[in-house]
């Protein structure tokens, strides 16, 4: 199914830019790793979670991997914060 360029432009841009942009969207608001993903791969909201649910370990983790080192180097660089609340890591943008 073909997709506006607009939106390949999007996904082309580097995914430290991307995830930044989001969470500066939602200031107030902290997201789960799958939730970013969803986001920014235009999922919708309530079953893109699903769909990661529902894919094998191998799959999830090469999907996710990408945005995990980028969130890690957010992190690093103060541009990210990030806890564990109930078992589940959130991310935030640091203000």
């Amino acid at each position: 199914m073909p997709i506006p360029v607009d939106r390949l432009k999007q996904a082309q841009r580097p995914v430290r830019e991307r995830i930044l942009e989001f969470l500066s969207q939602h200031p107030d608001q902290a997201f789960t790793a799958a939730e970013i993903y969803v986001a920014l791969e235009g999922l919708d909201e309530k079953t893109g979670p699903m769909t990661l649910v529902f894919m094998n370990s191998t799959q999830r983790s090469r999907l996710l991997q990408p945005l995990v080192v980028a969130t890690e180097e957010l992190i690093q660089s103060g541009k990210l914060t990030a806890a564990p609340v109930q078992g589940t890591t959130y991310y935030a943008v640091v203000r």
